[in-house]
């Protein structure tokens, strides 16, 4: 109930008129300001560099060891779907191929 009322009566647009914005700032782009912000720099510095696990985004850097714009699968036709029934067709299509090859039906029989 007291959700549904601040939600009826509120806005985005007025919180954001009410709440000072917090812009994050280098070096570390804390998420909220803080008065402990300080306290948690050197636990801050023992987690690895996102780069590191990421990469650079520098395609030429990064080259097949890092792959920083997610996976790279080299099968977009198959990775990518924009609808359900896309989906749906590429996934039947995949399951009839694996059911075929396991049953060797893929096959052609020369005898």
């Amino acid at each position: 109930e007291k959700k549904f009322s601040f939600l009826s009566e509120g806005t985005a647009l007025k919180l954001v008129s009410t709440d000072k914005l917090h812009r994050p700032a280098a070096p570390n782009f804390y998420f909220a300001p803080s008065a402990t912000a300080q306290d948690i720099t050197e636990e801050y510095h023992r987690y690895t560099d996102l780069p590191a696990i990421f990469g650079t985004g520098v395609r030429q850097a990064d080259k097949e060891v890092f792959w920083a714009t997610g996976s790279a699968s080299q099968q977009d036709e198959l990775a990518m779907s924009f609808t359900c029934p896309e989906l749906e067709q590429k996934i039947i299509a995949l399951c009839v191929k694996f059911v075929k090859c396991c049953l060797n039906l893929d096959k052609k029989d020369n005898s």
